[in-house]
């Protein structure tokens, strides 16, 4: 995997356009996108997310308080969607969840089940909070990228060892976590 700079602009940023240039961009950014069009509201991103979520394999349990996905089962638990703060908040707790879940044996096959606070554990929540960050872009869902930053820096410093070379391998895993959970436009589910 490589990476690359590229200049990018938002179209909302851009003056002296008109409503006819901005629907062609829409409908050429949707085609490669692979969709027919944009979704237009929040309402119905969330509701196209949702459906998404859905579609996983790994089984969700909503009852009670408790937010884990647990490998020995292959099944993620969390609170109802009324428990979150926002219906994408809630999005976003489910696809760090589905995250994880790529890990077990039958996909992705990462080591997981690791003593919290350990190193081993650290790079699991990162490769977990990047994947749905990159998963809720994919989706076109929001997310509070400073909460996630701040939640991620908290890992990284258990990192300790490997530095900058085990950050790039976490970021390379994240991308094929959500690549599973929320293919790129274009892409294939692996599973």
């Amino acid at each position: 995997m490589s990476y690359k700079s590229v200049v990018v602009f938002n179209a909302n940023d851009l003056t002296g356009g008109n409503d006819d240039a901005i629907a062609e961009l829409n409908k050429r950014t949707a085609t490669q996108l692979g969709a027919s069009q944009l979704p237009t509201g929040d309402e119905e991103r969330v509701l196209d997310a949702e459906k998404n979520l859905w579609t996983w394999p790994v089984p969700t349990n909503f009852v009670g308080t408790r937010v884990c996905y647990s490998s020995s089962l292959d099944r993620i638990s969390m609170p109802q969607d009324v428990s979150f703060e926002s219906r994408e908040s809630f999005c976003f707790t489910w696809l760090h969840e589905q995250a994880h879940s790529t890990g077990h044996s039958s996909r992705l096959d990462r080591k997981l089940g690791n003593q919290f606070g350990s190193a081993a554990y650290a790079v699991e929540e990162l490769i977990a909070e990047m994947a749905s960050v990159l998963a809720c872009y994919r989706l076109w869902i929001g997310y509070d990228l400073p909460q996630h930053a701040a939640h991620m820096s908290s890992w990284v410093k258990a990192l300790k060892e490997g530095g900058a070379k085990e950050l790039m391998k976490v970021v390379s895993e994240a991308r094929i976590a959500a690549d599973l959970i929320a293919p790129e436009p274009g892409g294939e589910v692996g599973l």
